[in-house]
């Protein structure tokens, strides 16, 4: 299955007091990490969403897409992706995943059948920044967005969702401050 994958890098990063994606982190950047899941996922194409538009350039096989809502949260970036990823099926990251791999990726993917959105879910919530779209949801999102709504779990509530545990959860993990990158 041709799919594309999204990493989402519009994010204020105000509890990291930096641009999230380009923080150090192991063998190259934070951002580098959904990248390579991504990559090692098959995605035939890869999209950075949003922020600086250097990130993109330094990211082979990576290209960039201006954020149709900037500074409006992630459900505008979501939007912004299934606007203009090239296949029906989509995957969508945030740039500050620490631990995930293309397995994970994989296991989203392999959840998706029939819905038109699938995402991890730890303990009760719904872990929609490291989902699988339809392009077909599209339009239910927009008219989210266009009614004042700015939550990706409050536009999802009417939709065909499959949320399911995953192998590992801690590959889940996300970055929000820089007390969390040293743990």
């Amino acid at each position: 299955m041709q799919f594309s994958g999204v990493v989402l890098n519009g994010g204020n990063s105000s509890r990291m007091g930096t641009n999230k994606s380009g923080i150090d982190f192991k063998e190259g950047r934070l951002i580098d990490v959904a990248l390579n899941a991504l990559k090692g996922a098959g995605a035939a194409e890869v999209i950075i969403v949003g922020g600086d538009i250097g990130i993109a350039d330094r990211s082979h096989g990576a290209s960039y897409c201006k954020d149709l809502y900037p500074g409006e949260g992630p459900l505008g970036g979501i939007i912004t992706a299934l606007t203009y990823s090239k296949f029906e099926i989509v995957i969508t990251l945030a740039c500050d995943h620490m631990y995930l791999t293309a397995e994970i990726i994989g296991e989203c993917l392999s959840q998706l059948e029939n819905y038109e959105i699938s995402c991890p879910v730890i303990g009760d919530t719904k872990q929609v920044l490291c989902s699988v779209w339809r392009k077909s949801a599209l339009n239910q999102l927009q008219d989210s967005y266009s009614s004042g709504n700015r939550s990706v779990m409050h536009a999802i509530e009417r939709m065909r969702c499959r949320s399911f545990k995953i192998s590992n959860p801690d590959l889940l993990r996300t970055a929000n401050t820089p007390d969390e990158l040293s743990e």
